[in-house]
C-alpha cells in the first residue's frame, strides 16, 4: 500500500495536528531492487532520457545479464546485444510495457526522473550487517593503514 505524507500527523495534548511532512508520497530504499531480487530477475541500468522524459526502470530474466540493454544499443555491423540469441523480448529494456504487478519477467518496476530517483530505488543499500562485512574486509587496526599507505607511496616515487 503507498503511504502519502499527508496522512501522517502527531496528535499533541492539546487535540491539534501538525503535518510532519509535505504532499509527497514517502519513498522506501531499494524497493525496486528488492522486488525484483525476490523474481530472480536482474534490474535495467540507468539511461539519461532526453529532456522532459523519463527513465523507464525494467526487471529482467538474469539470463540477460550480458545482453541487456536497448534495441538501439548498437555498433557498426552488428545487432544490439539485447537481441542476441532471441532476447529482443526479454532483455531489450525498451520493449518492456507489462507492470511488475502481474509477476512475470520482464516487468516495469517504475519511471524515474534523476539517477538519484533510481539511485533510491533501484540500488540496493548498504545496511549494518553490509557495514560491518565491509568493515571487517578492510582491517580495524590503523597500523595496517598505515602500512598500506606507506607501500603503496613507496611503489609510487
Amino acid at each position: 500500500m503507498k503511504a502519502t505524507a499527508s496522512a501522517l500527523a502527531v496528535l499533541f495534548s492539546g487535540g491539534s495536528a501538525i503535518k510532519l511532512l509535505s504532499q509527497h508520497d514517502l519513498k522506501k530504499q531499494d524497493d525496486w531492487v528488492a522486488e525484483c531480487d525476490g523474481m530472480h530477475g536482474l534490474v535495467s541500468p540507468y539511461y539519461v532520457p532526453p529532456k522532459d522524459f523519463m527513465t523507464k526502470v525494467v526487471c529482467v530474466p538474469l539470463m540477460c545479464e550480458n545482453k541487456l540493454g536497448k534495441t538501439d544499443d548498437v555498433a557498426v555491423g552488428t545487432a544490439a546485444p539485447c537481441t542476441w540469441e532471441g532476447g529482443e523480448d526479454s532483455c531489450c529494456t525498451d520493449k518492456v510495457d507489462s507492470p511488475c504487478a502481474s509477476g512475470s519477467l520482464p516487468c516495469v518496476l517504475g519511471e524515474v526522473t534523476s539517477l538519484d530517483d533510481y539511485t533510491l530505488h533501484a540500488v540496493k543499500q548498504a545496511n549494518s550487517t553490509d557495514v560491518a562485512a565491509i568493515k571487517a574486509d578492510c582491517g580495524t587496526a590503523a597500523a595496517d593503514f598505515e602500512t598500506d599507505a606507506k607501500t603503496a607511496t613507496e611503489a609510487t616515487d
